[in-house]
């Protein structure tokens, strides 16, 4: 009866994370992210393994950037260790024409003189990592060897304002992003119709600007992140007229 019970529970393990990674889409959250699960040990349970990997480019398919591993152990010749290897890591491998699939390497800095070896993770359209051994192939094991991505949760968007509410103070949280839509003439000079005038300051930060259209409304897009607390003002300045600005202030709070 206990043999049949320990089988029922690791059906409903298997189950519960093949449902999790299938619900998940492909290449929606690319390479850079956090991963956490639990890896095999010669010696022990399992290391309790999070890896998070930052990538400054914007490869659709490969990246590179730094990473940061952090390893709790649960017993063994390690005992209870936490070890923390931080390092650069790369694609080496990339599956071509699949979004942000193939192997990864992670070289750790040196550490007292010692140079730690190259770890390798295949990654699955940036929704898990699988462990690989030190040739780069799959690992004969029935223990776990994959460590499965942490979504992030949705940003609060605010917006978006127009000219309308110029000299409107737009107040939120550190994290909060806030989109501003400011007129253009036509679709082709949405992207490049206004400018925005980069605050000398560590509350609002410029993600990204876009053209946008829709029945003859045309408008370019800025989205602008809340990094810290602190209230500023803003301008954006038409292109066409420089005399032309829109201002809004920000009061950001923690």
């Amino acid at each position: 009866m206990k043999r049949i019970l320990m089988i029922v529970i690791a059906l409903i393990f298997f189950a519960s994370n093949f449902a999790h990674a299938s619900a998940l889409p492909p290449g929606q959250y690319g390479m850079r992210g956090k991963y956490i699960g639990v890896l095999l040990c010669g010696d022990c349970a399992g290391v309790w393994t999070e890896v998070t990997l930052e990538d400054p480019g914007g490869n659709w398919g490969a990246g590179s950037g730094t990473f940061v591993m952090t390893e709790r152990f649960t017993g063994g010749s390690h005992g209870a260790a936490n070890l923390t290897t931080r390092g650069k890591w790369t694609t080496v491998d990339w599956v071509k024409n699949e979004s942000y699939t193939g192997t990864i390497e992670l070289r750790g800095d040196d550490l007292d003189g010692r140079t730690p070896p190259p770890r390798y993770f295949h990654c699955d359209h940036g929704r898990s990592l699988r462990l690989l051994d030190s040739n780069r192939d799959d690992l004969n094991s029935l223990k776990p060897i994959q460590l499965q991505r942490v979504i992030p949760p949705p940003q609060p968007i605010f917006g978006p304002v127009t000219e309308a509410q110029h000299n409107a103070i737009l107040q939120g949280q550190i994290g909060d992003v806030f989109e501003v839509a400011l007129p253009a003439a036509s679709l082709k000079d949405s992207s490049s119709a206004w400018t925005m005038k980069q605050p000398a300051s560590g509350t609002i930060a410029l993600e990204s600007s876009s053209g946008s259209g829709a029945q003859n409304i045309f408008a370019e897009i800025f989205r602008v992140k809340a990094t810290g607390p602190g209230k500023i003002r803003v301008e954006f300045q038409s292109a066409l007229n420089p005399q032309r600005t829109v201002a809004f202030t920000f009061e950001i709070a923690r």
